[in-house]
């Protein structure tokens, strides 16, 4: 009889231990963001949102390749014109894709949250305004990329597709821009997504693409250049239009182009669209002071600097000799 009991009492001690190891090892991470403990609410929406902000098109490194201005930084361009082999390996590292994972998983998953249709559609404009400008970003950096509006599995076809045309993700990436600019709300926190940073980014980028498809006929999209352009002015006609901003002028034009570029606080500035905001011991960008001219990373080219005024407003190529002055 207490062998029976024994024998028993161990196999319910058995089910009891495997139930419970079950149990333990099904419970969704405390520390971590699930489908099932998150994208429940708005708080977590915007949280989500937030954790997104990045903006690499506006920073001094982001424009490093442009023609207005040379650096000494490791930027493509640079690497491209000054190797003699280059490869993917050795010039750039930007074929990441873990930005667009983090954007598509918000999208695959917020819908399930318990918000009202309007708030749901301005977090999911904000997702969308960022998959365009990462898109944008890599169109400008390998033309054809592959287009992926979805959360890739480990055993995704997609992992292996081929890249998709220039004109078909610039499609989707101005639809990304329209669905932002329809949805997202105009009044937000400062240094937060709103209409306006949406419509200006989307008159940059149509204005960017327009003007390169009127001028690479190799790309064989002259067609639908003056679309894009006209989208350009018709985003940027729609911002200024509104009354909310304004070119920044205290009265002294002698001091406020230079003011508006060492400010150390634009919350109040009227010509400011989309800034960063820093705060000191919280969100710090580590460099205080101008320094976009004469910095030893970014500088502006001598086509830049001769392009200015000069002080009494005539031409700087007007002076004698000006091709062979010194910065």
């Amino acid at each position: 009889m207490k062998h029976s009991i024994y024998i028993a009492a161990i196999a319910l001690s058995a089910v009891c231990l495997t139930s419970c190891n079950d149990d333990f090892m099904q419970r969704d991470p405390h520390t971590e963001i699930t489908q099932k403990n998150f994208f429940n609410t708005e708080q977590d929406l915007r949280l989500y949102c937030y954790g997104l902000v990045n903006t690499p098109a506006y920073s001094y490194i982001g424009d490093a390749g442009t023609d207005d201005q040379a650096t000494t930084d490791n930027v493509t361009i640079k690497n491209i014109m000054t190797s003699a082999n280059p490869t993917s390996t050795t010039i750039d590292a930007g074929w990441d894709w873990k930005r667009l994972y983090d954007i598509n998983y918000f999208l695959d998953n917020c819908q399930k949250a318990d918000v009202s249709d309007d708030v749901m559609a301005h977090w999911v404009g904000v997702a969308r305004y960022y998959r365009a400008e990462f898109y944008m970003t890599m169109v400008k950096k390998y033309s054809d990329v592959p287009w992926c509006d979805h959360t890739l599995a480990t055993n995704d076809d997609a992992l292996y597709g081929k890249r998709d045309s220039r004109e078909t993700v610039m499609q989707h990436v101005m639809d990304d821009y329209q669905y932002a600019a329809d949805n997202v709300k105009a009044d937000q926190p400062k240094g937060a997504i709103d209409r306006w940073i949406v419509l200006a980014s989307m008159a940059r980028t149509a204005l960017y693409e327009g003007t390169y498809r009127k001028y690479h006929s190799e790309l064989n999209l002259q067609a639908s250049a003056d679309a894009l352009i006209k989208k350009a002015a018709d985003a940027a006609s729609e911002i200024m239009q509104s009354g909310r901003y304004s070119i920044y002028n205290t009265g002294h034009p002698e001091s406020d182009y230079a003011s508006l570029f060492n400010a150390t606080d634009l919350t109040s500035n009227p010509e400011m669209i989309q800034a960063h905001y820093y705060e000191r011991n919280v969100a710090e960008n580590g460099i205080w002071g101008a320094y976009m001219f004469g910095n030893y990373i970014p500088c502006p080219t001598k086509a830049l600097v001769q392009a200015y005024l000069m002080k009494d407003g005539t031409y700087y190529s007007a002076q004698p000799g000006y091709q062979t002055k010194q910065f």
